[in-house]
């Protein structure tokens, strides 16, 4: 049987590299998207004697051409798609009153308009393979939580895009999935805890008596969240039931973070939201 071949974005470090690695073991071949050379070649060379086949290529979401090469290379070399995993994701931790426009706007880029431009991109050979598209959101798709309220705009479009996805493709034989994950340790979350302390230092004294009570908060909660961080094989098994269930699931949930919080969703909104608050230690 011919091996199954999948584009995952966000291949560099973290559950896309694991998730790249772990497919690749298991006989797939994938197509690994990284944004630098150095991160593919190390890619690579851990894939070395995986009973699949690992190819890094370089595929920067934002950027056209990147994805035009990339799926250009797979219909020469492979002649079919049968999955796409947008795992591609940024993250920022600032208030949204003193969030740079520019700033969301890229969270968007990458989170939002990359995963679609990957996706309508690789629809022609999914098309021909009946095959399916993952996409990688977050607990804070779900629920959304101050100091990263640009981060859960961001994947609560996702989320919307996913479901009208899904209903646009289903009758054409391609299946659409979401994946909400909980806090693991990635370099995403330390990457957009830089950013906001770039923007931080840079408040003036108004703004930071305004918001340090709940920047402090906040940031210790982060900080327990990354000390009880999910095992990563459960995420990336979790992507691996996604490609492989003989009927996809519409959502999958990896994490008992993020299980929580898909029990706290059915709360009435006014005390869901006190519930945040109270654990931010301001209600």
């Amino acid at each position: 049987m011919a091996a199954k071949i999948v584009l995952l974005t966000g291949a560099s470090s973290g559950i896309g590299r694991e998730t790249a690695l772990h497919l690749a073991r298991g006989g797939w071949r994938v197509y690994a998207g990284v944004r630098k050379e150095a991160d593919g070649e190390s890619l690579a060379a851990d894939a070395e004697g995986c009973a699949g086949a690992l190819s890094p290529v370089k595929l920067d979401v934002t950027i056209g051409a990147h994805i035009e090469a990339v799926l250009a290379q797979i219909e020469r070399e492979a002649g079919r798609l049968d999955a796409v995993v947008n795992n591609a994701g940024i993250f920022a931790e600032v208030p949204l009153e003193v969030l740079p426009l520019d700033e969301l706007r890229k969270l968007f880029d990458v989170n939002v308009f990359g995963a679609m431009a990957v996706t309508q991109a690789a629809l022609p050979l999914l098309r021909a393979a009946r095959g399916r598209v993952i996409n990688i959101s977050s607990m804070a798709g779900r629920i959304s939580f101050p100091i990263a309220g640009g981060y859960c705009a961001s994947k609560f479009a996702l989320e919307a895009l996913t479901t009208a996805l899904r209903l646009e493709l289903i009758e054409q034989g391609i299946s659409v999935s979401v994946i909400n994950v909980g806090a693991y340790a990635t370099a995403a979350w330390r990457k957009g805890a830089d950013v906001g302390s770039e923007v931080l230092e840079g408040l003036d004294e108004t703004h930071k008596a305004l918001y340090a009570d709940m920047i402090v908060e906040a940031r210790r909660i982060n900080g327990d969240f990354l000390q009880k961080v999910n095992p990563m094989e459960r995420v990336v098994g979790t992507i691996e039931r996604a490609l492989t269930d003989a009927s996809p699931k519409r959502r999958y949930v990896a994490g008992a973070d993020a299980r929580q919080v898909e029990l706290v969703r059915l709360l009435p909104e006014g005390l869901r939201e006190k519930l945040v608050m109270r654990q931010l230690g301001l209600a």
